[in-house]
């Protein structure tokens, strides 16, 4: 059966309602009952009296069984809810609230809010939720058994890092003894080598005495040829010099000569250049006549083509009309003719008549 708006609105302002009254009351313990007389000016004298003639116990609005005047705790809402200010100095005082009360409270809370979720919600979307809610459950299923596939495999290939790390411990226990084989023979490889360099030392040593001996006695001796050779060189270096210097002397007449000779050479080059200088521009006169004769000539010779043109147009024109002159003479004397073959042929008509 479908609820209508109206009936989901009064049910959710029943738990509404419910929820504020039962958070109200949680205010109201044994603490304040015991101090209502203290409390008569800010709670007020109606509201204390009330308070007097029923009590809070266990902190579970349970009353006093011994009491005849039992009130239900809708009395006290509708007491506090008749003076807000009560209620609002009651909040104030700072007793501790009902525990249970407060529970009841959230429970109501979420039974408001599951209620309110569960009326606004549709049958086809609480079907959509559910068949959701199927699937997911069906992927949680599928991941746990993944899950238990991926740590059957963990442990497999844990096993199997096991025994390579036990093959490598054995490597590492292998290399480590080999390698205690090969510092050993190392070791007894530099004792030996440390022997035969000391022999070797001392057999070069002795060699080196000897040698030394022998290269001493040849020093000696090469150093006195040397003095010899520094003597004899000495007067070729004289010479030598000599010779230079006079190469010099040669080589300096000959800059000398040189020198003058360039000298003439640059004097008649300039004297060349000036001559050059001259022709060329006697040339460009000759070039400025000539090309100024070559105009003339040039307009010259079109003047005669043009005034030849203009004759051979004039003695065309003139053939043109004689042949036009004759061409209407000759027209003329046809026409005169034939006017005066008429005029004959006219006479003998009349004759003839007559």
């Amino acid at each position: 059966m479908t609820i209508k708006n109206a009936e989901a609105e009064r049910i959710l302002a029943v738990l509404d309602e419910t929820v504020e009254e039962l958070s109200a009351l949680s205010y109201i313990n044994t603490n304040l009952v015991e101090h209502t007389e203290d409390l008569g000016d800010i709670l007020g004298p109606k509201f204390v009296g009330f308070l007097e003639s029923c009590k809070v116990l266990d902190n579970e609005r349970d009353f006093d069984k011994d009491k005849t005047d039992q009130v239900p705790t809708s009395n006290i809402y509708r007491h506090l809810s008749k003076d807000p200010s009560v209620l609002h100095n009651v909040q104030s005082f700072g007793f501790e609230r009902s525990s249970n009360i407060l529970s009841l409270v959230d429970a109501l809370k979420r039974l408001r809010q599951g209620t309110h979720r569960r009326l606004s919600v549709t049958v086809e979307e609480e079907n959509s939720r559910r068949s959701h809610f199927e699937e997911v459950c069906k992927r949680e299923e599928k991941a746990s058994k993944e899950k238990l596939s991926l740590e059957q495999q963990l442990r497999i290939e844990r096993r199997e890092r096991q025994k390579a790390l036990a093959q490598l411990s054995e490597t590492e226990v292998r290399t480590k003894n080999e390698l205690g084989v090969v510092r050993a023979g190392t070791e007894k490889f530099m004792k030996d080598l440390v022997v035969r360099t000391e022999d070797t030392k001392n057999r070069n040593a002795k060699q080196y005495d000897f040698d030394f001996d022998i290269l001493l006695e040849e020093i000696t001796k090469l150093e006195k040829e040397l003095k010899k050779l520094e003597v004899i060189h000495r007067e070729g270096e004289a010479k030598l010099i000599k010779k230079k210097n006079k190469s010099e002397q040669e080589v300096e007449t000959w800059i000398k000569e040189y020198d003058i000779d360039m000298n003439k050479l640059e004097k008649i080059y300039q004297d060349e250049y000036e001559v050059y200088n001259e022709v060329v521009e006697q040339l460009r006169v000759y070039e400025s006549h000539y090309n100024q004769l070559r105009k003339e000539i040039e307009d010259a010779n079109a003047r005669e083509k043009e005034q030849k043109k203009a004759k051979e147009e004039a003695e065309e024109q003139k053939k043109r009309e004689e042949k036009a002159a004759a061409t209407i003479q000759a027209t003329w004397k046809m026409f005169q003719q034939q006017k005066e073959a008429e005029g004959k042929g006219k006479g003998k008509g009349k004759g003839k008549g007559k």
